[in-house]
């Protein structure tokens, strides 16, 4: 078993308090470790509600930060680690132009006219008060109908109802 040694503090007792020989040393030694958490604990990217795979990578992410500070103090760099932070993000993201955005075709584009938004259903404006305008359904109105709906085709603007005198006007079409 390890060791135990006086830490020269009294509890309440007035008895000396008691520590490890292991504890000691890791006191001792491990204060870079220490250096690193309190440098990462200030500005830390995990999250409490994510998954732990999440966790782990932010986490890792962190690390990796702290051990490139570390090497960039080293070199002889002077830059707190907040402001490092962010000139890494900075370069990471914003240094590099984008690419181009090209879209990739295997096949030419559909230029077939039901597939060109003439057909679509969409609201009539709404009122000042936010609510839907409502028009009879030219289509019910040709049957002897009295169907009122907020929707209409986007090209002619004639009020339609969705189903069924929309489906029917788009497949006479």
């Amino acid at each position: 078993m390890a060791d135990i040694h006086g830490t020269g503090k009294q509890g309440r007792t007035g008895q000396e308090k008691q520590k490890p020989t292991c504890v000691i040393e890791y006191n001792a030694l491990m204060g870079g470790v220490d250096k690193s958490h309190q440098l990462a604990a200030n500005h830390r990217a995990t999250r409490k509600s994510l998954k732990w795979y999440k966790k782990l990578f932010f986490y890792l992410l962190d690390l990796m930060l702290v051990n490139s500070y570390a090497v960039y103090l080293a070199v002889g760099h002077r830059l707190p680690f907040l402001d490092y932070r962010l000139s890494l993000v900075r370069e990471l993201l914003f240094d590099k132009p984008l690419p181009e955005y090209r879209p990739q075709y295997d096949t030419p584009p559909v230029t077939n006219s039901r597939f060109d938004g003439r057909h679509f259903p969409v609201d009539f404006e709404r009122t000042s008060y936010g609510n839907f305008r409502y028009r009879r359904c030219v289509f019910c109105a040709s049957n002897g109908l009295r169907q009122k709906t907020h929707f209409e085709r986007n090209t002619c603007h004639q009020p339609l109802c969705v189903a069924p005198c929309f489906k029917v006007l788009l497949s006479t079409n």
